[in-house]
């Protein structure tokens, strides 16, 4: 069975004009690399350096290994995928990781503003003052007035 070779040569040179790099031989692993090319592409080109680099899943922790050769992503894997060379992997996770936080935010942003015009609504349409309360009978005033020793008279009149 044949299968199709990956040629990786263009992202390569694109990579190396966009870093400034001088454009060398194609690198098959991370030996291949100079440090500083292996940071500027693991920061710049993670894809391109995973898809280079090769790297082992069977050399990922147990559990991490299990779940990616799943599918299955965990935000606490981000590291650890990364610092075993899935760099491309990892910046998938971490764009879907923002996703998520953003769309977690517009959705609180929402819910508050939403709040926010219930509560503008409310205060909008409420009467004002003392207009919804019932008035007092005379019965109630007359009460009141026993009860705090209130002549109706003005004091300066007693």
């Amino acid at each position: 069975m044949n299968f199709a070779k990956v040629d990786y040569t263009e992202e390569y040179i694109k990579f190396c004009t966009e870093a400034g790099l001088p454009i060398g031989k194609l690198p098959k692993s991370k030996k291949d690399m100079g440090l500083d090319e292996q940071l500027l592409m693991q920061d710049k080109a993670p894809h391109l350096y995973q898809n280079l680099c090769n790297p082992d899943p069977s050399e990922l922790p147990a559990d991490v290994s299990q779940r990616y050769r799943k599918g299955i992503q965990w935000v606490s894997d981000v590291q650890i995928l990364e610092d075993a060379g899935f760099t491309g992997t990892a910046a998938n996770m971490k764009k879907a990781i923002d996703e998520a936080k953003q769309t977690m935010i517009e959705k609180d942003l929402a819910e508050m503003a939403a709040k926010n015009d219930q509560v503008a609504a409310y205060n909008r349409e409420r009467p004002k003052g003392l207009a919804f309360a019932e008035p007092l009978s005379a019965e109630a005033i007359a009460r009141n007035r026993a009860a705090y020793g209130l002549s109706g008279q003005a004091s300066w009149e007693n």
